[in-house]
């Protein structure tokens, strides 16, 4: 089964995809996957971490947090500036919600974010947006090829 083409501005009639309806003018079905690698060890992270990322990303994003798949790997060899220092590297994947101004914004409230929680100062944390196109994505059998944000 193909997913055709769909444009989410100006919609009168909620979309419809493999049978899920979403809202009409949100762009929901942009697959936010969120990753973390970072030296700390899995007793560092709080367990709320995951769903507190969820929900700010929920909120800079406009998405609703039920879309972002959140990663974290814990207890990894690396180093930042030739220490081994707390440190994360970080990638913010998207079909359409990334780019300009909208980095600059997720990377000041992720930077603050990591801080808070983790201690990880924002000076020792790569994050790499990457917009990812639809017919790259696979979910439910297809592709979002085609889907126009």
């Amino acid at each position: 089964m193909s997913v055709k083409s769909f444009c989410f501005q100006d919609r009168e009639e909620p979309l419809r995809l493999h049978g899920v309806q979403y809202p009409g003018s949100s762009p929901y079905l942009i697959m936010p996957i969120f990753t973390l690698h970072t030296n700390l060890c899995q007793s560092a992270i709080p367990q709320t971490f995951m769903s507190d990322l969820s929900q700010l990303l929920e909120q800079a994003m406009d998405v609703p947090a039920k879309f972002f798949a959140v990663i974290v790997h814990t207890n990894q060899q690396m180093t930042f500036a030739g220490t081994k220092d707390r440190c994360g590297l970080c990638s913010l994947q998207s079909i359409g919600k990334t780019g300009g101004p909208r980095n600059e914004n997720y990377s000041k409230i992720l930077g603050e974010f990591l801080n808070k929680q983790l201690g990880i100062p924002s000076d020792r944390v790569y994050i790499t947006f990457i917009d990812v196109n639809g017919a790259n994505v696979g979910w439910n059998g297809s592709t979002f090829a085609g889907v126009a944000l």
